[in-house]
């Protein structure tokens, strides 16, 4: 091994020095173009990383001009493939492997930074393009974010232009980096960061395109979720979390009717409910609720409206009926009432429970027996409640939205077609988790009888492997104590099962095989044995040569 790694460098040292001969007959030229050396595109990355000094000599100013028109200009001549592709792409390489001499041309020449912002100004950018752009601005970031920062919003209002572009993910990555960046105590950034993520925050709306919308709640949740990564985090999240204006703002577009703005704003809502923790809101003794939590408090009534909307889709099913999906916003709505819950807050869990959200919620997960995300959902709900130990809440799971009464209804249900719908699943799981939180205390009307006929048959049946066998090795080892005598008869009792599985299925095999017709076989083999008896006859001189 050790000798093949010793090839494999030498071989590369060689090629490395005839890559090297190549580059250094094209910088002998005296009118050698930039073309010429990228179409040797292997050859000149290698050179670039290891800095050859006549190479950054004919690159280093007076061909970065032309560098960055591959990557922000779009190409005239649609016929050239390379101007359109491999020059674009090998330019974008050469800035991405991070030549000190390279980045700070930028930095030394203004002009150079204007250039390449300039591909902003475009009303509509080459997605291509901006991806080539967005990883450039990257490397100019890593390399001196001071200077970079305090030319974008020096004046220049570089970083605001960034966000008329946020339908391009690469832009979203790059704003993302810049919004996480440390400010290093630059002025300009620190003053422009929080009016950047209103910015963001705006853009949120029917009048942005779906994919702007979609993209800038998924900038939010990333500033809000990437606690290491982001500098800037704890002042982004309290900003959102107790700026008023923001707050309603998101709101008004979680209800909108509009289905992308409504989602996305529900995604900017359940990454800053899940960033809070009850800690947060305890001062001194008392309880003091945020203003995001105050707000939530006061409109439940429109999360219950949300999910009582009509906004699913009708589906054709095989089975030839037509069911209405729950949307992409109930399921949402759901998960944000989950991580509310995941709070603990008193306040909060009281208004829940005094609010008929959970009533909400038990209805569309009768109506969607098939909707297995809503069904995993609402025992994920369920079970959060339970571990919340909040009684107030508890007790509405049997008083108001009377799970119980729900589940022993849903058992006994006949569907169109004799189906075993997928919500039955649930309705065992569901009844086995209310069975273990219930209290002596409680009598649930035909509980008891639901328990021990319908719930304990299902129990027993999914308990069996496929093929009706009980599972052998269910049992908990740790209950059994066994000498060694005992652990050998257990071997035994299993070889023995085992073994006689596989006599049954060879006399079924052999019933199955005496009602073929009989065929002659091909050779006759005159010493029979186990080994020999399925060989396959073959003369070798028949066979063809095979490269």
């Amino acid at each position: 091994m050790k000798v093949m790694m010793n090839l494999g460098l030498l071989l590369n040292s060689l090629r490395a020095k005839q890559n090297s001969h190549e580059i250094e007959a094209l910088l002998q030229k005296e009118d050698l173009t930039l073309e010429e050396l990228l179409d040797f595109e292997d050859e000149l990355i290698y050179e670039t990383r290891n800095k050859n000094s006549h190479l950054l000599e004919f690159l280093i100013p007076n061909q970065v001009e032309k560098m960055i028109q591959y990557i922000t200009i779009d190409p005239t001549d649609l016929s050239n493939s390379k101007a359109c592709y491999k020059y674009p792409f090998v330019v974008n390489e050469l800035f991405s492997l991070e030549c000190v001499e390279i980045l700070d041309a930028f930095f030394n020449e203004p002009k150079f930074l204007e250039q390449i912002f300039n591909f902003l100004e475009t009303p509509s950018l080459n997605l291509l393009l901006a991806g080539y752009f967005s990883r450039v601005i990257q490397c100019l970031l890593s390399r001196n974010s001071y200077e970079l920062l305090s030319f974008l919003y020096e004046g220049h209002q570089h970083g605001k232009k960034l966000l008329n572009h946020l339908y391009s993910k690469s832009i979203c990555e790059l704003v993302e980096k810049i919004l996480c960046c440390e400010d290093h105590g630059n002025p300009a950034y620190k003053n422009e960061l929080l009016s950047t993520i209103d910015q963001i925050l705006n853009i949120i709306s029917p009048s942005s395109l779906p994919e702007t919308s979609t993209n800038a709640s998924i900038l939010l949740k990333n500033l809000l979720s990437s606690k290491q990564m982001n500098s800037n985090f704890h002042e982004i999240s309290s900003y959102l979390s107790n700026n008023v204006q923001a707050i309603r703002n998101i709101f008004e577009m979680l209800f909108q009717d509009n289905i992308i703005v409504s989602r996305s704003a529900a995604v900017v809502i359940e990454a800053l409910v899940n960033q809070i923790t009850a800690c947060d809101d305890e001062v001194e003794g008392h309880t003091e609720i945020s203003p995001l939590i105050s707000y939530i408090v006061l409109n439940l009534d429109k999360f219950k409206e949300s999910l009582s909307k009509e906004n699913g889709v009708k589906v054709n099913t095989t089975y030839k009926t037509t069911i209405t999906s729950v949307g992409e916003n109930k399921l949402k709505v759901i998960e944000i009432i989950i991580s509310l819950i995941k709070l603990a807050h008193e306040d909060l869990l009281d208004s829940i429970a005094e609010s008929s959200i959970l009533e909400s919620i038990t209805s569309l997960f009768i109506n969607h027996p098939w909707n297995s995300i809503l069904h995993n959902l609402y025992e994920k709900l369920i079970q959060c409640i339970f571990s919340s130990n909040h009684e107030t809440l508890r007790q509405a799971i049997f008083t108001k939205a009377k799970v119980p009464q729900t589940l022993i209804s849903l058992s006994g249900k006949k569907y169109e077609g004799n189906f075993r719908m997928g919500i039955l699943g649930y309705v065992t799981r569901l009844a086995n988790l209310i069975n273990s939180n219930l209290k002596d205390s409680e009598d649930i009307e035909g509980w008891t009888d639901f328990m021990k006929t319908y719930i304990s048959f299902r129990n027993e049946t999914e308990s069996k492997v496929l093929g009706g066998r009980s599972r052998m090795m269910s049992f908990d080892m740790t209950e059994h104590t066994h000498n060694e005598n005992e652990g050998d008869a257990f071997q035994d009792m299993n070889f023995n099962c085992e073994y006689q599985l596989i006599i049954q299925e060879e006399d079924e095999y052999k019933q199955e095989a005496s009602t073929l017709p009989k065929v002659e076989p091909l050779h006759q083999v005159n010493n029979f044995s186990d080994v020999n008896f399925w060989k396959i006859y073959t003369n070798p001189d028949c066979l063809e040569d095979i490269d």
